[in-house]
């Protein structure tokens, strides 16, 4: 109800609504379940409260998830045509090693992508293929990071006035 009223508020004030995104709403409450009832159940305000709007931006900018292999591959095919070119190669490299990449690191990249596509008889490297090498899929898993689930823009104090 409060929201509800800010809403209004703001809509009175700026001719507008205040835009909450009910996926990451949903989310944020599905993370902290105990937290949101304990809040919705207090008949007064307390001091361990959920505070929505910093709850909800403090989310945003810290909700992370681990990127899934396939987007990883994706995302090293800069051309979009679902095949690997030498260049994309190099760059799929830099992501699994620490840079400089070192001789050993560069011989067990080449010689896996070899026995793979040797074993498993394709001689085009794409995402989809790659996925189906286990030796490569299990050396690009461990480089996989975690990555920030929703998009948003941080400014500096001196780009904001009151």
């Amino acid at each position: 109800s409060s929201r509800l009223f800010l809403s209004t508020t703001w809509k009175q004030w700026y001719q507008r609504r205040v835009r909450v995104n009910k996926t990451i709403l949903n989310d944020l409450q599905s993370r902290f379940p105990k937290e949101f009832n304990k809040t919705s159940s207090n008949k007064f305000r307390s001091s361990d409260d959920m505070q929505f709007s910093f709850s909800y931006y403090y989310f945003i900018i810290h909700a992370t998830h681990r990127q899934s292999l396939l987007t990883f591959l994706h995302g090293i095919d800069t051309d979009r045509n679902n095949v690997y070119d030498d260049g994309e190669l190099k760059i799929l490299m830099t992501r699994l090693f620490t840079l400089p990449i070192s001789e050993t690191n560069r011989t067990l990249f080449w010689d896996t992508m070899k026995n793979c596509s040797a074993s498993l008889n394709f001689s085009i490297f794409g995402p989809e293929n790659i996925t189906s090498c286990v030796n490569i899929s299990s050396i690009i898993d461990k480089a996989l990071q975690n990555v920030t689930t929703y998009k948003h823009e941080i400014v500096d104090d001196k780009d904001v006035t009151f």
